[in-house]
């Protein structure tokens, strides 16, 4: 198994060497970019001389190209509004370039002779280019992979390879051939080396060689922190030294790409647990879930009580867009048939279903690209749209932190239990109840069900569960939150979440007394 540390470094005790190479890597970058713009050149004028069609598409995709880039450069020289200008122009680069393609098709293997002879003389003057250099072997191998990539994708794509201004950040590179064990970076390795002890080390890291002696290595110094050990198992495979731009300052970090024997082994606790899911307000937010451990102690799972103030922002901005599409739809329904043709399923899909505000933010977004819109539409898009994506964008954000929550949870209770006792409830015929049947559960209470997700958290258990962290006990009894967990007596539940007991007295947390009730049940098993 493969994984990646990664380490922070402060300034080097020679930052002059590295950026020394850091520069030539970015010159060698550059000298192999304009090699491959003049063999791009001369196998267009070889494909053109021998196929005229070919050369005719290709200088109307130059053509097309060179326009967009100039509007670019210089935008707002026409009448029209720029963005559109760069729709239109971005458009003629797709059909031209397209049109290309379609005149190579019949000369398939015509040009895949003069693509092979044009490769192979690119590969020979790159390799002298790059063997020229002052580069340490490993980095000229790594550019050269980097730049053959790249000028794949380039070509597939119709586009071109860009130069590197930025001449001081960049990536140098010491592969391992025969992996070696981390414990050899100590005082084996001659190539990398880890020294000191604790959190703040020192890395030397070969930035060149002179020959083929230990003592001919050029090492860069690095006061490195290192917040945790590589695996004593660990067989390291490369080393990445990765400098980028902050700001106007560098940052550097090493990246150290090692091999395990296989997963970790997980350590169980000894404690068993049970926990009560569901949705009750609190005065701190909206409680999810309360858990009982078999030692006593209690926890619980909450989502705060300014997400919950986010959530409401976000369903308010939600229902003034559909509120608008709405009370707007009448005036743009007679618009929707002077949108382009390609966009006619779109119209179709909002004619079926009026109101949508997705579908009109959608149908503005893709009408805007191809022509101006219509004037009710424009009205709706414009004032609407800024609206639509910061709820879109927020509510993207509150559903991640609402998943961190839940897995920071499950992974905090993980290393202390070993099985773990879970009321077995059918969400799916939960849900269908509170959706359908108004009388058990008001409007309020169903959108904290939703807010709470606990399919979500069950899903974390699951997963937690898979990968043997600890064992999940799905359990079904009847009256757990009834029966009091200290002498058994059936009460009659209300609102309150604090319950007094009619039969002992004592007074207890409804969730609480649920979980307790469970892990009584799980015990008994």
């Amino acid at each position: 198994m493969l994984k990646t540390y990664v380490f922070g470094l402060l300034a080097p005790d020679n930052p002059e060497l590295v950026a020394t190479h850091l520069a030539e890597r970015a010159r060698v970058w550059n000298r192999l970019v304009e090699l491959h713009d003049t063999s791009h050149r001369t196998f267009l004028q070889t494909l053109g001389a021998q196929h005229p069609g070919v050369a005719i598409a290709q200088e109307h995709y130059e053509a097309a190209r060179l326009a967009l880039a100039e509007h670019r450069r210089t935008p707002g020289r026409t009448d029209r509004a720029a963005p559109d200008v760069e729709t239109t122009l971005k458009r003629a680069v797709q059909q031209r370039y397209v049109a290309v393609v379609d005149a190579l098709k019949p000369l398939k293997s015509e040009v895949r002779d003069i693509t092979h002879a044009s490769n192979a003389r690119f590969l020979k003057e790159a390799n002298q280019l790059t063997g020229n250099s002052f580069l340490w072997w490993p980095n000229r191998n790594a550019l050269m992979h980097e730049v053959i990539r790249a000028r794949q994708q380039a070509l597939r794509r119709g586009g071109k390879l860009r130069r590197r201004n930025d001449s001081e950040t960049g990536v140098l590179v010491i592969p391992f051939p025969n992996p070696v064990p981390a414990t050899h970076l100590a005082d084996k390795s001659a190539n990398l080396a880890i020294e000191g002890e604790g959190r703040k080390r020192t890395l030397r890291f070969t930035v060149a060689t002179l020959g083929k002696k230990r003592d001919d290595k050029i090492l860069a110094s690095f006061p490195m922190v290192m917040h945790r050990p590589l695996p004593p198992d660990a067989m390291v495979k490369l080393a990445r030294l990765v400098t980028k731009r902050v700001g106007v300052s560098l940052r550097y970090e090493v990246h150290i790409v090692v091999e395990t024997s296989g997963q970790p082994v997980l350590k169980q606790g000894n404690l068993s647990a049970a926990i009560n899911m569901g949705w009750r307000i609190t005065e701190t937010g909206l409680r999810v879930a309360a858990v009982r451990f078999s030692d006593g102690t209690e926890e619980v799972l909450e989502l705060p009580a300014e997400w919950m103030l986010s959530f409401d922002y976000m369903e308010d901005l939600e229902s003034s867009v559909r509120r608008a599409a709405v009370a707007d739809m009448p005036q743009i329904m007679p618009e929707l048939e002077l949108a382009p043709a390609s966009l006619r399923h779109h119209v179709e899909r909002i004619k079926a279903n009026p109101g949508t505000a997705l579908g009109l933010r959608s149908l503005g977004e893709r009408w805007s690209r191809e022509a101006a819109l219509s004037p009710q539409l424009q009205t709706w898009y414009q004032a609407n749209r800024r609206k639509f994506d910061e709820a879109a964008h927020l509510r993207k954000n509150l559903l991640a932190r609402r998943a961190a929550i839940y897995r920071i949870f499950v992974a905090a209770i993980a290393p202390r239990v070993s099985t773990i006792a879970i009321e077995q409830l059918d969400l799916s015929m939960l849900a269908n109840r509170q959706k359908n049947d108004n009388t058990w559960i008001v409007e309020q209470r169903r959108g904290h069900r939703q807010r709470a997700a606990i399919s979500t958290l069950c899903a974390f258990f699951a997963e937690s569960e898979r990968a043997g962290r600890f064992e999940v006990r799905r359990i079904a009894a009847p009256y757990l939150s009834q029966e009091c967990h200290f002498c058994g007596t059936r009460n009659v539940l209300g609102s309150p979440l604090m319950i007094t007991c009619t039969g002992c007295g004592s007074q207890w947390d409804q969730d609480f007394n649920n979980a307790a009730n469970l892990l009584r049940a799980s015990q008994n098993r």
